[in-house]
C-alpha cells in the first residue's frame, strides 16, 4: 500500500511539472575541475616516485613480468594506491608507465 501510494504521488507531481530528484551535489566549474585535476596528478605521481626505489629494488634490470612484481609486491606488504586487496598485473604497469613518463 505504501508503494502504490508513493508511486500515485509521485505521478501526480510529475503531472504537475514538479521536476523530481535532488541536488545531486557540486558539479564544479572548469577551473575548479582543472585544479582538482593537478593535485591528483601531483598526489600521484608523488606516490609512484616513492614506490620507484621498491621497484627498483625488486626488479631492477626489468626483467620480471608484471604478475610477478606484483606478487612481490603484495609479499612485502606494500599498500597499494587506493589500499585495494592487492596488487594486480595492470596496477604495475601503470606505475611503471607513470615512473617513466615523469
Amino acid at each position: 500500500m505504501i508503494g502504490a501510494r508513493t508511486k500515485a504521488a509521485l505521478a501526480a507531481a510529475k503531472a504537475r511539472g514538479v521536476k523530481l530528484g535532488g541536488d545531486r551535489g557540486y558539479v564544479g566549474r572548469p577551473e575548479d575541475l582543472a585544479k582538482a585535476r593537478e593535485v591528483r596528478q601531483q598526489n600521484a605521481d608523488e606516490r609512484a616516485r616513492s614506490l620507484a626505489p621498491i621497484l627498483s629494488r625488486i626488479d631492477p634490470d626489468g626483467s620480471l613480468s608484471l604478475r610477478a612484481v606484483a606478487s612481490a609486491l603484495e609479499a612485502e606488504g606494500v599498500p597499494t594506491v587506493t589500499g585495494a586487496e592487492g596488487w594486480t598485473a595492470a596496477g604495475v604497469a601503470r606505475l611503471r608507465k607513470r615512473l617513466a613518463a615523469g
